[in-house]
């Protein structure tokens, strides 16, 4: 009997667990999502079959109290309480289910899940081109949500950073717009902020935009309209490509000097051409077994000189007829190990601005026109500066004799006052390269080109022998590569050639001026152009030498130089 009683109870024990474990509320299958969806939780289970429906209950991590918030048969997106807004992104919650019976029904293991937290647009991509602004942002979504959530960007647009901001589009998915000024000519050369705001809907958005500023780039300046003459080819080179172009206007006649028929290694052959009316004439043949990698040259009323530096310097002489033997001084040769050399003819007589080793010493000689030259100014060995000289050049500019040069990062600009040197300016700046000068009556002006991202070059008026005045705009976006060439008219105005963006990547060489006032952009095509490019000006004609971007080969530098007249 005590056994009987036993097995019952045992029996009992036995079919109350099996009706419990049956009526388990532990699912299968048990997720609450983790950011895949916007504004809610997405809480997915399979439920008992035997079971209509579960009670789920959640509370926020780290707190204490649990919540039931639904009784349902089915997965849902959990929101419960926070209204059309939804749930806020990124908060976790932790989740539990259990069977609606029996009352004491076991809870499941706990799930954590939170709303998608929206990615900020943390960076507009802005591509200036003609008449636009192209704008491309990378964050805002992560397009794999489980709701069906309707994704679109706000763009607003403002002429200041901190005003009033205007709508201007709505942009889906993509991520991207065209901001085109092409009909709306009032709007072509502003600066421009945008902002970019995210939305998901039907829920309210976060606003995630930043502000970013951009020009319509080629018409920060207004166009200026000049008469323009094809002057057609102006040289070519082959074989190899030609560079190191560099103009003159002497006696109202346009030269200009360059190398030709370089190889990988950039040394070429020396050569010079003169504007004859409407075309261009070479002026010399080419020296037998002289290469060079840069050169200089100088015209007085008879004769022509070329110099330049292979293993030591070679100055030579054309009087329309032959070269003459090489005119290099003799204390100047391969063991002193010349540097930069320019020569310029002043009073019809030539001058040389040479560096030399080991010190880099810097000087001025004068070629007595016989057999010898005489140094020029500087101490009692003819040094005007020792040390970290470059791009030392002479130029005779409106009959005055100038000679600047960079040493470490100043800038020096001299003048010839009988045989010895005045200075004009003596200015620090980083960065400084391709130096040209020119005057406008007794106001001297210089360009520079730059070597470094964060400076951009300029064109300076020098306003005392250690300060200058840039006339480019500090926001000029046209200018952000510098000068290219510069010249100054007979009305004073000033021309440039720099770099001209019509998008992230094509690039070309164009012509603004400044009539004392604003600079304007000359209306013309120049995007067949490429570096190098020269700039010359007869009265207030402007001539322009430039690269044929067609002829670029495999080396940089172009094979052709073509040329344009501009007339006012």
């Amino acid at each position: 009997m005590k056994k009987i009683i036993i097995y019952t109870f045992a029996l009992l024990f036995i079919l109350l667990s099996c009706e419990k474990e049956e009526g388990n509320p532990n699912p299968k299958k048990f997720t609450a999502s983790k950011g895949f969806s916007v504004a809610t939780v997405y809480i997915d289970f399979e439920k008992d079959p035997n079971v209509g429906s579960v009670v789920v209950e959640r509370r926020e991590k780290g707190r204490q109290d649990w919540q039931v918030i639904t009784g349902t048969g089915e997965p849902f997106f959990d929101r419960h309480g926070y209204g059309n807004e939804g749930m806020p992104p990124g908060l976790i919650f932790e989740y539990r289910i259990r069977n609606d019976w029996p009352d004491d029904a076991e809870y499941s293991a706990i799930e954590e899940g939170y709303a998608y937290d929206i990615i900020p647009v943390t960076e507009i991509e802005i591509t200036v081109a003609n008449t636009s602004n192209s704008l491309k942002w990378n964050e805002g979504n992560n397009e794999s949500f489980l709701n069906d959530v309707k994704i679109h960007f706000d763009v607003y647009r403002s002429e200041d950073s901190l005003g009033t901001y205007q709508k201007i589009a709505e942009v889906d998915h993509d991520r991207s717009f065209n901001d085109d000024f092409y009909s709306l000519p009032e709007l072509q050369g502003k600066t421009f902020f945008y902002r970019i705001d995210t939305w998901f809907e039907p829920y309210y958005s976060i606003s995630t935009g930043i502000i970013a500023g951009a020009h319509s780039q080629n018409n920060d300046n207004p166009l200026i309209d000049y008469t323009i003459t094809d002057l057609g080819q102006a040289a070519s080179s082959s074989p190899g490509f030609m560079h190191s172009l560099e103009t003159k206007e002497i006696d109202n006649t346009i030269y200009f000097g360059a190398i030709i028929d370089a190889g990988a290694n950039s040394i070429g052959k020396p050569a010079l051409y003169k504007l004859n009316g409407s075309s261009w004439q070479a002026q010399w043949p080419t020296i037998a077994d002289v290469g060079f990698t840069r050169t200089s040259f100088a015209v007085n009323s008879d004769k022509s000189y070329m110099a330049g530096i292979s293993d030591s310097l070679c100055v030579y002489e054309w009087n329309g007829s032959v070269w003459s033997s090489n005119l290099s001084p003799d204390n100047l040769g391969a063991t002193n190990n010349p540097g930069w050399v320019s020569i310029e003819v002043f009073n019809n007589e030539l001058y040389m601005a040479i560096e030399q080793a080991p010190d880099y010493d810097l000087q001025v000689l004068k070629w007595d026109g016989i057999s010898a030259w005489d140094t020029i100014g500087g101490d009692v060995n003819g040094k005007i500066a020792t040390g970290s000289i470059f791009e030392s050049k002479i130029e005779n500019i409106d009959g005055t004799l100038y000679l600047h040069y960079l040493q470490d990062d100043v800038l020096n600009i001299k003048h010839l006052d009988g045989t010895s040197w005045t200075t004009d300016l003596e200015w620090t700046q980083d960065n400084l390269t391709n130096i040209q000068l020119d005057k406008n009556g007794s106001e001297l002006y210089f360009s520079s080109n730059t070597l470094s991202i964060n400076f951009d070059g300029g064109v300076y008026r020098v306003t005392g022998t250690s300060s200058v005045e840039n006339i480019i705009p500090n926001d000029a976006e046209w200018f952000e590569l510098g000068v290219f060439s510069f010249t100054i008219d007979s009305e004073g105005s000033l021309i440039v050639s720099s770099m001209k963006a019509e998008s992230a990547v094509v690039h070309y060489p164009y012509i603004n001026v400044f009539d004392g006032t604003e600079w304007k952009t000359i209306s013309d095509d120049f995007s067949g152009g490429t570096d190098p490019t020269g700039l010359e000006s007869l009265g207030t004609d402007i001539y322009y030498i430039y690269g044929d971007a067609a002829s670029q080969g495999q080396w940089v530098d172009p094979t052709i130089l073509k040329s344009k007249k501009y007339t006012k």
